[in-house]
This record gives C-alpha cells, structure tokens and sequence, in this order.
C-alpha cells in the first residue's frame, strides 16, 4: 500500500495534511464507513483504514485489531506517525474477542476468507444483541458467506463491487438483526443485493467463466444447478447490454 498519501483533510488551521493512501478496495470501505462515531477494523493489518478514518474525522473513535502481533505494532507505527495514537485502541485477539468498545457502531472485516469472516460473526453473538452494522469484504469463499448471511439474522443493506487492477471485490454492508429470507444458488453466486456500478457487466462474465470451470468436477445435480445459473448470468448480460 502506498504510504505517500492524500492531501485531503485539513487541520484547525485548514492546513492540508498528508493521510495515508487507501487502494480502491478499502477507499470504497472508508467510504462507506464514514460519519460511524465508532468503528472495529478486525485484521487491521498496517491500520490504514482506522487511521485514515479517525484522521480526517470521519469517525470519532476506532479499534483496529489483529490475531498476530505484527500487524499490531504496524498499525501503532501508523497511528503514531500521523498523531493518531489517543483515539485508536490496537488489540491483539482473535477476531471479535474481549471487552464489547463503548459506543461501537461498526465492524469492519476485510481482507479474510469467507468462511473464517463467518467463524468471527458466529463466535460474536453480540452483534445481533446490539444490532451493530457490518462492512464485510471477502477474499473467497463469497457463495458461502452469503449463503450464511441471508440465512441468518442480518439484513444486506447492498453488495458493493470495486475495480483493483485486474480485480473485482465484493463489500457487503449488513445491519445485524432480522429474520432469514429465502435465496437461490444464483443469489449466492452473484448477490441479491449487488449494485449495478460500472464492474457489474465484467463481474457477471467472471462469474460464468468460475462457473464453467467449477461444474466439471461437480456431480450431476450440482451440475444441473450450475448449467442453469450460467444460462440465468447470461440473460442478465443481455439485459445489461441492451441497456
């Protein structure tokens, strides 16, 4: 990640100062986090995000944590660099561990697999209690956090893909508390909730290209299920060039 910077927020003075650069995928994350009064960067890594975050004063408060060590004391050189250091917490647990932050709002967790990001929703009960909001960004594994996620007791605000590169990523934004709600493979595959943004039509295609990769190991049914998937994909890109 770039550590160069954006001159985009101002100090009391209206001084520009530098912030620390966020690649497309966690700059439409800090987007969608902002004005949260607190935030949980689970697997915070260098701590761009919070710190970015609390910087500009998008969040008044944050805790940035981390199962390992050294991205702990990555995101304390980060948040002690731009002056950060009092309104950021650094934990050293495992996923959503410990003591609830007094007046969180929103955890983040990106960067994970989709089953580990499941693992941490399930051991923390707690955020269905609190109704608390979730910014998740898988790495893999998407189908099957999906599938947990509209199963459970969440409801899916919006899918949201983001362009990196050669890469599209998926952020799906949850507020926790609801009831199940009933889904097809397709939904699972592609999202109930995606919003049509500019890589939607290069997503689909990606998505029948796994498809088409994933069926010849598959057995019959599993077979059939994808063999009418892709066919579903494909109208969708008809429809989405005909637009």
């Amino acid at each position: 990640m770039d550590w160069t910077g954006d001159r985009s927020a101002s100090d009391s003075s209206g001084k520009k100062r530098r912030m620390p650069k966020l690649s497309p995928r966690l700059r439409k994350i800090y987007d969608l986090a902002e004005g949260e009064p607190v935030i949980w960067d689970v697997g915070t890594d260098h701590g761009f995000l919070p710190v970015r975050l609390v910087l500009s004063g998008s969040v008044d408060y944050a805790v940035a944590s981390d199962i390992n060590r050294g991205p702990i004391e990555g995101a304390r050189a980060t948040a002690q660099k731009f002056g950060v250091d009092n309104k950021i917490e650094l934990r050293l647990c495992d996923g959503l561990s410990g003591e609830i932050p007094d007046g969180l709002t929103t955890v983040i967790i990106a960067g994970m697999g989709g089953e580990t990001i499941k693992n941490i929703c399930e051991s923390a009960p707690w955020i269905i209690d609190r109704k608390v909001r979730l910014l998740l960004q898988p790495m893999t594994s998407i189908d099957s956090l999906r599938e947990y996620v509209y199963s459970e007791k969440y409801s899916v605000t919006g899918e949201h893909l983001v362009r990196e590169k050669d890469k599209i990523y998926t952020i799906i934004d949850i507020v926790c508390g609801g009831t199940a709600e009933d889904f097809t493979y397709l939904d699972t595959r592609i999202g109930k909730y995606t919003i049509k943004d500019e890589p939607y039509s290069d997503y689909l295609h990606r998505e029948i290209m796994r498809l088409q990769r994933e069926i010849k190991g598959a057995n019959a049914e599993t077979r059939r299920i994808m063999k009418s998937a892709i066919l579903e994909i494909g109208e969708l890109m008809k429809l989405e060039g005909e637009l």
